[in-house]
């Protein structure tokens, strides 16, 4: 968004400040960067909702296949090659357990979001705010997944894959491994998260800020 268009000019005949540009233009505008930014985390979000489910039941699903009553079954299985405790079982549960709750977080700041969307007016200022508020909110979601939200989720990868490779009597390098592989997608997912902030929230918001200031300065 230019905000760089946004200019006062002074009539000629009564001295009174008018917009270079067309007040309705620059709503119209504000408005679809606003829904284009809503779009955005909308998507974010809903799709870190069904990750989260898919996971739990992935988790439920593991713990099934190895409580299973049928023997012949669970030998059906390939892969199993040691015998299951109830320590797996726990440590699966547990991990089910933080992907759904990682679900229902990331549910709960999209609700907060969408309450907080209808509390501003539909005015040029109104939309303003909001945008700014949206904006705001994203910053701090971005800011508190990391411990509210990475490490969590990353406490359940690492149990459900400690448990499976356990179960399928891996080498120890493979966990070393898996753990490097982790430990780096987690810091790739936390250098997102500040990339977000400093290179699309701040900029849009710095955006928002001064042409709510232009605008205050012209209505003055």
């Amino acid at each position: 968004m230019n905000f760089e268009d946004v200019k006062v000019i002074w009539d000629s005949q009564n001295e009174q400040p008018l917009f270079a540009v067309n007040e309705t233009a620059l709503h119209a505008m504000v408005r679809r960067r606003n829904r284009a930014s809503r779009r955005g985390a909308a998507w974010t979000q809903y799709r870190e909702i069904v990750l989260g489910l898919i996971f739990s039941l992935l988790m439920i699903g593991t713990v099934g296949v190895i409580t299973s009553a049928d023997p012949a079954g669970v030998a059906g299985f390939s892969w199993i090659r040691v015998p299951a405790s109830s320590g797996h079982v726990a440590a699966l549960s547990i991990a089910a357990v933080l992907w759904l709750y990682y679900a229902v977080y990331m549910f709960a700041a999209r609700r907060r979001q969408l309450r907080r969307d209808e509390s501003f007016g539909s005015s040029l200022q109104g939309d303003i705010e909001r945008g700014l508020d949206q904006l705001e909110f994203q910053i701090r979601i971005a800011r508190s997944i990391v411990w509210w939200g990475f490490v969590p989720v990353w406490i359940a990868c690492a149990l459900w894959i400690v448990v499976v490779f356990h179960l399928k009597d891996v080498k120890p390098w493979a966990f070393a491994m898996s753990g490097s592989v982790m430990a780096a997608a987690f810091a790739l997912s936390v250098w997102g998260q500040h990339h977000a902030i400093t290179r699309r929230f701040e900029p849009r918001r710095r955006e928002l800020l001064a042409l709510r200031e232009r605008l205050e300065d012209i209505v003055t």
